[in-house]
């Protein structure tokens, strides 16, 4: 018991020292706008590697005049509160994802499968892959650095 009662002061302790430095100051007064730069930033990078592996493993010769290709219709938008069409209440996440409904239900088709097409996961694997979250964090730690260092 009193492993534990050492445990909860000790990390109450560390945590009040660190509440009274410079950067918790500045990292807790962010603004919604340095929020979403630095998500932003890391759906960038999530983007661009979903269009790359889009390409890559389904990218067809089919020319679709009216919906085009899925790998060209991946958008990012601002997440409210109350999800993608809540942008009265942004809280500065970013949502990447397919424009079209189309793109995004044949996607779903390919990645999940159906009673007649095998899924490849391509989506899910793309997204528990740890190299895409490091790579994620890289974009989203340069852009807090950059704001912690500018001069307010």
């Amino acid at each position: 018991m009193t492993v534990l009662a050492d445990f909860e002061n000790t990390l109450g302790e560390k945590l009040n020292a660190w509440v009274d430095t410079d950067l918790a100051k500045k990292t807790s007064k962010m603004t919604l706008a340095d929020k979403t730069r630095i998500t932003t930033a890391q759906a960038e990078v999530y983007k661009k590697g979903l269009t790359d592996l889009t390409n890559q493993e389904h990218r067809t010769t089919h020319d679709d005049k009216v919906f085009g290709h899925a790998a060209d219709d991946i958008h990012m938008a601002p997440l409210g509160m109350g999800g993608a069409k809540d942008v009265n209440e942004l809280n500065g996440t970013m949502l990447v994802g397919w424009g079209k409904h189309y793109h995004a239900k044949n996607m779903q088709f390919i990645n999940d499968g159906t009673k007649h097409v095998t899924g490849d996961h391509f989506v899910t694997n793309y997204y528990n892959d740890s190299a895409i979250h490091s790579a994620m964090k890289a974009a989203g730690e340069e852009a807090w650095r950059e704001i912690l260092n500018r001069k307010d």
